[in-house]
């Protein structure tokens, strides 16, 4: 097993030598194998963190990530916070997250190969479409939750995910939140909750497609694009912790100013 915890002003000095600027924190972590696992923490401004995972054949036998071959849990709090998580292998996870401080946030997300989870949870200021969460998964049985809660403003929430039996939830509590989930190949499934002046558009692509969007507030908008075969739009229930209620018959919209 290899865990890695990075805390404090500047985690970089335990793998590379770097001059810190004024309050800027950033931490570099590379690893290879079996059981590898890294955490960093930051707090301050112009927080930086870059882990990058390769995993190997053996899992965590116990404990949270458990069943994981690699894992990457990102806490970061401060003005102009930036997370780049990049694992290959499978049995991947990889945890964001970007607290009430956090400003400019932005949380970049790749995983590749099979059974790989991606939770990012964000609840500061976004700023324009560079920040916010963008997860890529590629493979099998790829499971995305992001959640944008109260205090996050003009945040995005973009998912790609190509491959077979994928699954994203996106709960976004703000105004001014787009949502954006393209999922290619079969067996897919999304699900998206917004509250507030909401954009959110979801395309799905070859067979087994479903797709739930429940808006409350004015000036939603919703598409669902949908080409294949067995194409449903609602009843996702991908049970992502999520917030699906009333999603079985499609498309609900609450408020003013709706396009569906």
């Amino acid at each position: 097993m290899k865990t890695i915890i990075l805390s404090g002003v500047s985690a970089l000095a335990m793998f590379a030598a770097a001059p810190a600027m004024g309050q800027s924190n950033t931490s570099t972590a590379t690893q290879s194998g079996n059981n590898a696992g890294a955490t960093v923490t930051q707090t301050g401004s112009g927080n930086s963190s870059t882990v990058t995972q390769v995993g190997g054949a053996q899992t965590f036998a116990s404990g949270p990530n458990s069943g994981r071959s690699v894992a990457a849990t990102v806490s970061q709090a401060g003005a102009g916070g930036k997370s780049t998580v990049s694992q290959n292998g499978g049995q991947l996870a990889a945890a964001v997250t970007q607290s009430s401080g956090s400003s400019g946030m932005r949380s970049t997300v790749t995983q590749t190969n099979r059974n790989n989870s991606a939770r990012v949870d964000q609840d500061g200021t976004g700023g324009g479409v560079a920040t916010g969460s963008f997860v890529t998964q590629s493979g099998t049985a790829g499971r995305v939750e992001v959640y944008q809660r109260a205090a996050t403003n003009a945040a995005t929430s973009n998912v790609l995910q190509t491959g077979s039996d994928q699954r994203a939830s996106v709960i976004q509590q703000s105004g001014a939140a787009n949502s954006d989930i393209r999922q290619s190949n079969g067996a897919q499934n999304a699900a998206v909750y917004q509250d507030g002046a909401s954009r959110s558009y979801v395309e799905q692509s070859n067979r087994f497609n479903e797709a739930g969007v429940r808006q409350i507030g004015a000036g939603n908008v919703s598409e669902v694009r949908q080409s294949g075969s067995n194409g449903d739009v609602g009843d996702p229930d991908g049970n992502l912790g999520n917030v699906e209620t009333g999603l079985g018959v499609g498309v609900t919209q609450t408020g003013a100013d709706n396009e569906s």
